[in-house]
């Protein structure tokens, strides 16, 4: 993934970000030897902020962490904001084109012209220009599909034990039986300890955790929601095509060669333009409910288990 071969700003505006991190795709041995360079700083400075937040070093060390958090809200947050802007400014590109191609044959348009015949070669050449867009548009997704198909997999994975574990910990917070260490919380993989506290401690513990747990829900969503207004916006644009009002042209050279050209538009547009996880799957809102699902299929296991021993 070269910035030779990226020409779109957003694409250009993400690939930044996920160089500054060090995760991209490479072409030759220098761009993995920098890759690896800069995804080694980016995980020593994550512990090192781990570090620092537990051992308290930051009231010795000055504002060190700051910049070990600016990388670590970067992988936490660049992408997923990024991918919902990104993924509604394509879906705003695929309705602009659905207006464009619905509105390409109107029967009042007609009066400008002298012949039919100058009509249809007119209509024609707009269409050729409409079908170079929807084609931008599609290689447009197949880069965002190359840049982003790993890091999907890895958060529609992550988000489903977040979810699942924030549950869990809600309930162990609210419970007063004293349990060991946890060796898990999120992304900072250290131990949590919960001992005997007062309501107003453990109060404060529990809605932390809910307060995680819908962010995790609301960060989802956002993800899930601009992925499923992508298909469905880009699936769309055979119903515009069909729209068209191209029955009342005439059957000419330049009409029946329209007539022909909408249908393989309209069959391409059958296959929805969409961001899949690694290629298992499409990424949507039926995702969404599926990782909900799993969440509460993983929490009620937990809660089993917790209850036995």
């Amino acid at each position: 993934m070269s910035s030779k071969e990226v020409k779109d700003l957003s694409i250009t505006v993400t690939s930044f970000y996920m160089k500054f991190v060090g995760f991209w795709l490479t072409n030759n041995y220098a761009d993995k030897r920098w890759r690896n360079i800069a995804m080694s700083n980016t995980v020593f400075f994550i512990f090192v902020a781990i570090t620092i937040e537990l051992r308290d070093l930051y009231f010795t060390w000055g504002n060190f962490e700051i910049f070990s958090a600016c990388l670590v809200g970067t992988c936490y947050h660049c992408f997923d904001n990024l991918l919902f802007v990104i993924n509604l400014h394509t879906a705003s590109q695929f309705r602009i084109l659905q207006y464009r191609f619905s509105n390409m044959c109107n029967i009042n348009d007609r009066e400008h012209y002298t012949t039919l015949e100058s009509y249809t070669v007119d209509k024609y050449a707009t269409f050729k220009t409409y079908v170079k867009q929807h084609q931008m548009l599609i290689e447009y997704c197949n880069k965002l599909e190359n840049v982003f198909s790993v890091i999907a997999l890895v958060q529609v994975t992550l988000f489903s034990l977040l979810i699942c574990l924030d549950g869990y910990l809600i309930l162990m917070v609210s419970s007063n039986r004293v349990s060991s260490s946890y060796f898990i919380y999120f992304y900072y993989i250290f131990y949590i300890n919960f001992v005997p506290s007062t309501e107003e401690i453990a109060r404060i513990k529990r809605l932390t955790f809910i307060f995680h747990v819908m962010g995790c829900m609301c960060q989802l969503l956002m993800f899930t929601y601009s992925c499923n207004c992508l298909i469905q916006d880009s699936e769309c644009v055979m119903n515009a095509t069909y729209m068209s009002s191209w029955s009342p042209l005439p059957m000419d050279k330049y009409g029946k060669m329209l007539r022909k050209d909408l249908m393989f538009v309209m069959m391409r547009s059958r296959a929805p333009c969409c961001l899949t996880a690694c290629g298992f799957f499409a990424v949507s809102l039926e995702t969404y409910t599926g990782i909900l699902s799993s969440a509460v299929s993983y929490f009620t296991l937990l809660r089993n288990h917790a209850g036995d021993t």
